[in-house]
C-alpha cells in the first residue's frame, strides 16, 4: 500500500519536497499509506502497472528511488452483472529511499606492511591505510585507530612506545 492521492496524470511521492523518504531498513510488506481516486457510484480497482518488482528488501546503494505507475480503473457494474466500459486514470509515484548505516567498512587491501628507518624523525609517516564503505554521506565517514597491546608490565596510558595514527586520514 502506498500513501498519496491521485490526480489526472499526477505525480505523487514520498521523500520529495523536504520529506525524508523511506528507510532502506523498512521491513518487506510494511504499508506506506494509500492512493485514493474518486468516482461517483463506481468501484475503483487499483493496479501497479509499472515499476513493481515484487516484495523485496530495499537497498539504497542499489536503487536510491523507485518510480511506480499506479492505475485507477473505475468499474461500473450494471444489473446484468456485465461490466460497462470504464475510465482509467494513472499516477506516477516516486518513492525516495533513505540511506542507513547498513554496510560495514572494509580495507582496500587485505594486508598492510610498513617500516620505519632507525633514524626517522618523530611523526614520520610510515604507512597509509585506506578503508571504504558502501554507505553514503556521514555513514561512510571513517575513523581509524591502531590497536597495539602494551608491552608486558607497562600501562597503556604511561607508555611512550607504539604508534600514532591520525583518526580521520588513516596516516
Amino acid at each position: 500500500m502506498l500513501a498519496g492521492s491521485s490526480s489526472r496524470g499526477g505525480k505523487r511521492g514520498w521523500g520529495e519536497r523536504g520529506k525524508d523518504g523511506v528507510s532502506e531498513e523498512t521491513a518487506v510488506g510494511t504499508p506506506l499509506g494509500a492512493i485514493m481516486a474518486a468516482a461517483v457510484n463506481q468501484t475503483i480497482v487499483y493496479s501497479i502497472t509499472d515499476g513493481n518488482q515484487g516484495a523485496k528488501h530495499l537497498d539504497y546503494e542499489a536503487n536510491s528511488s523507485y518510480v511506480l505507475k499506479v492505475e485507477a480503473d473505475s468499474m461500473r457494474v450494471v444489473s446484468s452483472n456485465l461490466r460497462v466500459p470504464s475510465k482509467t486514470n494513472t499516477a506516477r509515484v516516486v518513492i525516495d529511499i533513505q540511506d542507513e548505516n547498513d554496510h560495514p567498512p572494509f580495507f582496500s587491501r587485505p594486508l598492510y606492511i610498513g617500516g620505519v628507518a632507525e633514524d626517522a624523525k618523530t611523526f614520520t609517516s610510515v604507512l597509509k591505510v585506506q578503508a571504504l564503505d558502501k554507505d553514503t554521506g556521514n555513514y561512510s565517514a571513517m575513523m581509524y585507530r591502531l590497536i597495539i597491546p602494551p608491552p608486558a608490565g607497562k600501562n597503556t596510558k604511561d607508555s611512550k612506545d607504539g604508534f600514532i595514527i591520525e583518526p580521520f586520514s588513516g596516516v
